[in-house]
Order: C-alpha cells, then structure tokens, then sequence
C-alpha cells in the first residue's frame, strides 16, 4: 500500500494497528518516514474510492484515522476515501457477528470509481459451533462462507446494473495470514491449523477466489502475496516477513481490466494468464545439405 520504503510506526503505533510493526529478526522500527502524493494525474486522482471491511479497515488500533491503511492509500491515489469498516463485522449472516453486507448500497458508494472488500477474517476466527461454516461451492446458505461470498457478488452484480454506477470497478480483497484462532481457544502461527470447523483461513480465501471468478470480481490475493501478517500478540498488529525490513508496494486498481489505454498506460492486471507458445521453425544441420 506504501510504494518503496521501510514501514516504520508512528510514535510507536502501527498505521495498519496498534504496537509497533516487527521485523523477522525481532527488530523494531519506532519511526516513519511518510510518502510524497504520487506524481499528477492519476486514475484516481480527484475521484473517490469507497473500502468496506471490518476493524482494520474502520482503523482500531491505528490511533487516530489518519494512519488507517485507507486514508494512507486514497492520500497515495489523489483519490477521497469512502470508509465503509465496522468492527467485528463478517461475510457472513446470522450467527453472533454482524454481517457488514449493509454497507454495500448504491447510496454508499454513490460517485465511487472503485470499491474493495476485504472481509473473512472475523468469520474463520470468531466462528461458533452452529455459524460461519465453510459450506460449499454452489451453496446460497448465506450463513456458510460460500454462501455469503455468493451472496455479496450477486449484490455486486445487482450494483453494476444501477444507474450511475455502471463503470464502478469493484474488488475483493482475502484476509491477510493471522496467528489468530480464538474460535478453538488458542493462536499460534502453523497455517495448516484449522478453526472450530475443521478450515484453513486459506480455504476461506480459496473461497472467495472460487465464487468471485464466477462472476468475474477481481480478487487482490492479500493472504497468499503481500508477505504480511496479524500478530495476536499486539492488538490489530502487523509483522513483516521479508527479510531485511518490511515494504509495502503499491496496489493498482486496475480500471480497465487490463485493457490499457493513454489515460491510464501502465495497470497491470493481476489475472491468471495462461501462455501459448508460438510456433517456430525448426532447423537442423541437414537443412544446409
């Protein structure tokens, strides 16, 4: 989210949650160096970006909303954040969590060029004997994690229909790699450990990757790629795993789907691509003869 530098805190307070972010080595940084506003113009630039998630995106534990990864990120874009995070909010519904699918109305996001979710890790951590289950692909029992996945994209297919927010790009985002697992009474960092249900917080984030591509949603793999994680033992706590000190790199909404274009040349698209091998001419020694 921070293109090129050391992530550091801010008197000692992560901008991604409280306590300070830790290196592999054991060793902390206590200082930060902020990031000039990216060069003019952007896609972004002087549009608005709506983000829907829980705590972390609502910023508990970053100290104050200014160093909430979604102020930092829209200041880095030119763009004006829609804060739409609630605490201890899920995917999913029923259960004894709120289910933040609320959020997502053509009232809230009203004049957003882009909007991300990132949700789930309140439903794998905090799951009950009777809620959150994972479920199955092509269940609509919104009460399972499939389900609910199901359940917000056709809401966001219901979006893209509505006047006005046609061109609205939206996006989900997995939950990143957590030591947490309060739902069978402990927390430890071996991601094979699995919830009260019996999954891995990767089968939620395959979840999502799973019943987002039937609708064609694009999906920022945070869990398997960003290289960061939730500590439990720092309340909303960072860590970094990259040796050497922590970075984080800039995350393109891609706007045009991969199609680029003079307004926007560089976006890449994050997409699994399969690549064909071109034909070429064989030749030999024989040929000469």
């Amino acid at each position: 989210l921070i293109s090129g530098v050391n992530i550091k805190t801010v008197n000692g307070t992560s901008i991604l949650g409280g306590g300070n972010l830790t290196l592999t080595t054991g060793e902390s940084c206590s200082t930060f160096n902020l990031i000039p506003k990216p060069v003019e113009p952007t896609f972004y630039n002087g549009k608005k970006i709506a983000m829907i998630g829980d705590s972390i995106t609502a910023g508990v534990g970053a100290g104050d909303n200014s160093k909430r990864y979604t102020t930092v990120l829209a200041e880095l874009l030119g763009a004006t954040e829609v804060n739409l995070g609630a605490s201890g909010t899920v995917l999913c519904t029923g259960g004894h969590r709120g289910c933040n699918i609320g959020k997502l109305t053509a009232a809230n996001i009203n004049g957003c060029s882009a909007v991300t979710i990132m949700m789930g890790i309140n439903d794998w951590d905090q799951a009950k004997s009777n809620y959150y289950k994972l479920g199955e692909y092509g269940t609509t029992d919104t009460s399972t994690i499939y389900g609910a996945v199901d359940m917000w994209c056709k809401r966001i297919v219901e979006l893209r229909e509505t006047s006005g927010l046609e061109d609205t790009k939206f996006f989900f985002i997995t939950p990143i790699v957590t030591s947490w697992n309060n739902s069978v009474g402990g927390s430890n960092w071996d991601q094979n450990k699995t919830n009260i249900h019996g999954f891995k917080l990767r089968d939620l984030c395959q979840a999502i990757i799973n019943v987002c591509a039937d609708y064609k949603i694009p999906v920022l793999d945070m869990n398997k790629y960003s290289g960061i994680y939730y500590n439990s033992s720092i309340p909303h706590g960072m860590i970094a795993v990259s040796e050497g000190g922590c970075e984080f790199h800039a995350v393109v909404l891609n706007p045009q789907d991969g199609h680029f274009s003079e307004e926007y040349p560089e976006a890449p698209y994050i997409a699994e691509k399969v690549l064909k091998a071109e034909k070429q001419a064989r030749t030999s020694v024989a040929d000469n003869f």
